[in-house]
């Protein structure tokens, strides 16, 4: 006996938990399993969800692996799987010196941590932080710095809490930029110079910096 619902079931989707697509199938083998995203054990005679990449033994169920903030309501069966291209956040000029997308119109040079003072009033205008120790990029023309992990966050990303891409945008022209909207991910009023939203018009979701980059 097969569930009405499970006949209808979607045979390959892509889901914000796992960064390969997952296919459905009625049974699994013997063997304890964990579904990945409630992490309640698998009853092997229902089947659900698991990974189609060599060597992944990710598996989630069916019920779990649909949810509409899990996945974007595509089903992927015969279609043929792109490959997403990385882009750079930044342009390397020459040996320390770089051209930020999000502060194109000047250059900025890494400063190694070194000995030096530290002046509260100069904040990463990604994490809006003040930069204690690590590396940080310093414009050459004005006040914009930037954490040199910020500096090197991906302009492009999947969110284990959001089904669709996110895109990385924020401060602008060497001024910042603040995120006063309520973010999506801790729901408090954030004040965040970059941030990652969604690019579908219909889908008001934005999360700071700081949520963002924090792992499941």
């Amino acid at each position: 006996v097969v569930h009405q619902s499970c006949i209808s079931l979607p045979r390959v989707i892509r889901i914000s938990r796992h960064h390969h697509r997952i296919a459905f199938t009625p049974s699994f083998d013997q063997g304890e399993r964990c579904c990945s995203v409630c992490r309640r054990e698998i009853n092997n005679e229902y089947g659900g969800y698991s990974c189609t990449g060599k060597g992944c033994s990710y598996a989630a169920h069916s019920r779990c692996a649909t949810q509409s903030n899990v996945w974007d309501g595509k089903d992927l069966e015969n279609v043929p799987e792109e490959v997403e291209e990385e882009v750079e956040p930044f342009v390397r000029i020459s040996s320390g010196i770089i051209q930020h997308f999000r502060h194109e119109d000047h250059h900025m040079r890494l400063n190694e941590d070194t000995n030096r003072e530290y002046d509260d009033d100069k904040q990463c205008q990604a994490c809006i932080t003040s930069i204690y120790f690590g590396n940080f990029y310093s414009c050459m023309q004005c006040d914009f710095i930037l954490h040199e992990n910020c500096a090197n966050l991906s302009r492009k990303i999947h969110h284990p809490i959001h089904p669709h891409m996110l895109t990385l945008g924020g401060g602008y022209e060497g001024v910042l930029h603040y995120l006063e909207d309520q973010c999506s991910a801790c729901f408090s009023i954030c004040r965040a110079g970059f941030y990652y939203e969604c690019g579908i018009e219909e889908c008001d979701f934005r999360v700071h910096v700081q949520c963002a980059t924090i792992s499941e």
